[in-house]
């Protein structure tokens, strides 16, 4: 792709979906920021964000919000802030890492998981919980239980404890009674997860990064390379972390959310390198807290290469 066709393209990207600098910051954290340690001046954050449009005044205020959000810890050097991943943070970046570059497993065992809380709904730390379990991929099955079919805890025990929930909330796990007349799975699926507004949404991001596949993305510059990852990962995060993931055999078969993920991987793969050069060149400064996590980087979209490797280069 060309410079003028690709700056075509971001800049109808930057017009139509208003990003918000926030959001696109935290993308950054996760993307680029935390395979390199967590840490990072100030003022590298705003040399990054700057070709999106995000001026310095929105860059403080973000980084300020997602501080005081428990997401970053400031500390001073002279004139000069550096930020860093707090264990909070790292920790909601992990798991969405895990969401964005890896797929969920496709087998299931008929297997639930379900959260019963005993609480008052009206309580702060109710609502609390019902956000942070939504957002984990559980649906509200009835007034007070949350279930998810495949997922086992994971998350779920730091959640109870870190809302200080542990005596009003119990986990189980649990499966369909054999020749059950009941609901059944995938019927239960269809009525508590919203899968056709999610598809949807796969389907716009499939739509908006085409003008990429194909390695369209191959003769893009650094600074370019870094702008489209970085959206690519962005447009990909706000997809799947409102996709429960459930396994396969409860999904339709036209799942979009499949080929989301190695069409997504595919244009990441043809960018990253020269977009990690753009974002060494921007951060390495005298006293950058930088370190390379290259086994964890190489992870990433692994299974999404391996359909490719099949059928040849893209």
């Amino acid at each position: 792709m060309s410079p003028l066709a690709f700056d075509t393209w971001l800049n109808d990207y930057l017009a139509e979906e208003a990003i918000r600098a926030k959001s696109l910051l935290v993308t950054i954290l996760g993307d680029s920021v935390a395979p390199h340690g967590g840490g990072i001046w100030l003022g590298a954050l705003i040399g990054l964000l700057a070709p999106f449009g995000v001026n310095e005044r929105l860059v403080r205020t973000s980084v300020f919000r997602l501080a005081a959000e428990g997401w970053l810890v400031a500390e001073r050097q002279g004139r000069r802030s550096l930020y860093t991943l707090s264990p909070a943070g790292r920790r909601r970046i992990e798991n969405a890492d895990r969401r964005i570059y890896r797929q969920p497993e496709k087998s299931w065992d008929g297997r639930w998981t379900l959260v019963l809380s005993t609480g008052a709904r009206s309580d702060a730390r109710q609502r609390d919980l019902k956000r942070d379990l939504l957002w984990e991929g559980y649906a509200l099955l009835a007034p007070g239980l949350y279930g998810h079919p495949g997922k086992g805890p994971g998350a779920l025990p730091d959640i109870v404890h870190g809302l200080d929930l542990a005596k009003e909330v119990a986990l189980f796990e649990a499966s369909t009674v054999p020749g059950s007349t009941g609901i059944p799975d995938a019927q239960l699926v269809r009525n508590h997860w919203p899968l056709d507004s999610i598809a949807q949404r796969y389907q716009a991001f499939r739509q908006r990064f085409a003008p990429f596949a194909h390695g369209a993305a191959v003769g893009l510059d650094a600074k370019r390379a870094f702008q489209l990852c970085t959206l690519l990962v962005h447009a990909y995060r706000r997809v799947v972390l409102h996709d429960p993931q459930l396994p396969a055999s409860l999904l339709p078969p036209d799942w979009p959310g499949h080929e989301a993920f190695v069409e997504c991987g595919a244009i990441y793969r043809t960018a990253e390198q020269r977009a990690e050069e753009h974002f060494l060149s921007v951060v390495t400064a005298p006293g950058a807290p930088l370190t390379r996590e290259t086994v964890q980087l190489m992870r990433r979209f692994a299974e999404a290469l391996a359909p490719l490797a099949q059928d040849g280069p893209v």
